[in-house]
């Protein structure tokens, strides 16, 4: 039997948010007789879905939608692709941003080695 527990740790998802999850209709989770979780492999695949969706920046409703309409390819297609845009502007301005920082780095390292210098 694979527990919540279990499957936090292999998922990487917190027995919490596995819980909110089923709460919230995005997973069903088969129960045994006494009614304790009995994570299938549909259940801990769906689970890795969510996961990535979830880090990719997809919304819960996004999401629902997605499980709701899974042969709707081109509405998927669609969401994932509007996705995927707003993450390369994200990543651009983190790129634009890290360049920054590289570039305060090395004026202050050049400052506190002249600072150094001078002492």
């Amino acid at each position: 039997m694979t527990t919540i527990a279990t499957i936090a740790n292999k998922t990487g998802i917190s027995s919490y948010n596995i819980r909110f999850y089923e709460k919230e209709g995005l997973l069903s989770i088969p129960r045994t007789k006494t009614g304790i979780r009995n994570f299938d492999i549909d259940s801990e695949t769906r689970l890795y879905a969510i996961r990535h969706y979830r880090r990719a920046g997809l919304s819960l409703a996004q999401i629902k939608e997605i499980f709701a309409n899974t042969d709707n390819h081109e509405m998927i297609i669609e969401v994932l692709k509007d996705r995927k845009s707003e993450m390369k502007k994200e990543l651009y301005e983190l790129e634009t941003s890290m360049a920054y920082l590289e570039k305060k780095i090395k004026i202050h390292k050049e400052r506190l080695k002249s600072q150094r210098e001078v002492i």
